[in-house]
C-alpha cells in the first residue's frame, strides 16, 4: 500500500481532515513526476510534490481548503521560474482534493 494511502487511512480512523495534493502533470523540467503525492493536515505534511517554494505554495493552498468552502478537487498550474523562485523552468499542475470521513470508502 502506498504511504500516502496509509497516511490517509490512519487520519480517517480519527476523523481527521486532510488535503491530498497530487502532481497531476508536468511539462519540461520539474522536481517530481506526475503521480507524486503529499498529504497536508492543519499541523502536518507527509510526502512531497517537489520542495521549495512550489511545496510552500501547495501547503498554503491545501490549508486554505481545510478551512474554507472553496471547490475541491481543484487544479492549480505553477510555472517553475523566477516568479515562483524556482529555477527548474518547467510547469507543474497540482490537484488538490479535500479528504475527510465522507471519503473513507475510497481510501480503504
Amino acid at each position: 500500500m502506498p504511504s500516502w494511502i496509509s497516511t490517509l487511512s490512519c487520519l480517517l480512523e480519527t476523523d481527521a481532515r486532510a488535503v491530498l495534493v497530487t502532481v497531476a502533470a508536468t511539462r519540461g523540467s520539474a522536481p517530481r513526476a506526475a503521480g507524486a503525492h503529499m498529504v497536508v493536515t492543519a499541523a502536518q505534511v507527509q510526502g512531497s510534490v517537489g520542495g521549495g517554494r512550489l511545496e510552500q505554495r501547495a501547503i498554503g493552498i491545501a490549508r486554505e481548503l481545510l478551512v474554507t468552502d472553496a471547490p475541491s478537487p481543484r487544479l492549480e498550474r505553477f510555472a517553475l521560474g523566477a516568479s515562483l523562485g524556482q529555477c527548474c523552468g518547467g510547469v507543474v499542475v497540482l490537484a488538490f482534493e479535500r479528504v475527510g470521513p465522507a471519503q473513507r470508502e475510497w481510501v480503504g
